[in-house]
């Protein structure tokens, strides 16, 4: 029996049909990747919009300027459109109790002709891991200041109530000056899965901080942009001629044994509120956590330093108008003093400021006011200039 040959017609429909992927496979593959090549170019495509937009820096000259990102953006931006005061500058950076209790020009008018100027760079409710952000920008050469003041509560690792390594708040007062490189480490730095996720989506993805800013700004873009106009052009001027607030604690007594406050008579039930939540708080337990935070940030921060000219120099800051008497219970670390002793940091005699811890230099549990300010700022300068010795000028 004769085999059966295929006409000659079918074998170039065949070979046709493989050349320009007409058959099934062919066609099921295409299929498939017709919708995975859409997905994947609209996701290439925002994420350029977005890093366009937010990372930038395009965005961040809009932000609200009283919002976490908007004041921490305001301290850097000030601070790096300073002009020089001079070859040796010292930059005091820490969160609203610097800011509240620290003027760099009182600082300045009582230094003599010592040849150091000051400035503050701080931001209102930022913390060591902002604070390591705020210096790797505002110093890239690592020449601009002569030394660095870091403000703690104390060189004993006395735990708070808050777990710092968590605290979520911190990417939003950071999150302009985040770079791709930092993200990794900024999200793993906190310690929950929930926080790291939160923090490492922002961190990419910064439109998801930037959400209800942006929202604000669209609702009322002129308002806001009056207020950024009165900021960059007063903003550095209303922080160098702030004097502090007014108002004082006398008549504020603790008695430690009872666990009782007499407050004031003039101070608001909010605040007496807040005052009593603050002086009566128990002791937090020791857990290792604020020397683990402590170790991390705080070493980057003198590695960002390290073989520079720049000193480091930690301050503790004064306890408050009525700092409780018996020193907490238990076995303290203390990673500050471990900075000083191995010559990494300057560290300011720890009770320097035990005089200013009365009601009258206090307006809450925590700030200084403006008797406190002006105290404190006058003996800051001269307690660094002693440290610091003679200067380059």
């Amino acid at each position: 029996m004769a085999e059966s040959v295929p006409p000659e017609n079918s074998i170039r429909i065949i070979n046709l049909d493989r050349i320009f992927g007409n058959d099934k496979m062919t066609q099921q593959k295409n299929s498939w990747l017709g919708p995975v090549g859409v997905y994947l170019a609209a996701a290439a495509a925002f994420m350029l919009l977005e890093a366009l937009v937010f990372r930038t820096g395009f965005y961040a000259q809009f932000l609200e300027p009283v919002s976490s990102a908007g004041i921490f953006e305001g301290s850097v931006r000030d601070e790096l459109g300073r002009g020089r005061l001079g070859p040796d500058e010292v930059l005091v950076i820490g969160d609203s109790r610097i800011g509240e209790g620290f003027s760099a020009p009182i600082a300045n008018d009582s230094r003599g002709d010592r040849g150091y100027y000051f400035a503050n760079g701080s931001a209102p409710g930022t913390t060591p891991r902002c604070w390591y952000y705020e210096l790797r920008d505002l110093d890239p050469t690592r020449r601009r200041y002569r030394a660095i003041v870091l403000p703690v509560d104390s060189y004993e690792d006395v735990e708070t109530p808050e777990n710092h390594s968590n605290r979520t708040l911190d990417l939003h007062y950071v999150v302009a000056r985040l770079r791709y490189s930092d993200i990794l480490e900024f999200a793993f730095s906190f310690q929950t899965a929930r926080d790291r996720f939160e923090v490492f989506r922002g961190s990419l993805l910064k439109g998801f901080v930037y959400q209800s800013d942006l929202l604000a700004l669209i609702e009322n873009r002129e308002k806001r942009m009056k207020d950024l106009e009165q900021w960059r052009a007063h903003g550095q001027e209303w922080r160098n001629g702030y004097g502090g607030r007014q108002e004082d604690l006398r008549g504020l007594e603790v008695n430690w044994a009872s666990g009782t406050i007499r407050m004031p008579e003039n101070l608001p039930p909010d605040r007496r509120a807040a005052m009593q939540a603050a002086l009566l708080a128990p002791p937090a337990p020791h857990t290792g956590q604020l020397e683990m935070y402590r170790r991390k940030w705080f070493r980057k921060i003198i590695n960002l330093y390290r073989g520079s000219e720049t000193r480091l120099v930690f301050l503790s800051l004064p306890r408050g108008p009525a700092p409780r008497p018996d020193p907490p219970v238990g076995h303290l670390s203390h990673s500050i003093r471990d900075f000083g002793s191995s010559g990494q940091a300057i560290l300011l005699p720890e009770r320097a400021f035990q005089s200013l811890e009365r009601p009258e230099c206090y307006f809450d549990a925590l700030h200084l006011n403006s008797r406190g300010r002006r105290l404190f700022s006058v003996m800051l300068a001269q307690i660094i200039l002693e440290k610091l010795g003679p200067s380059h000028n």
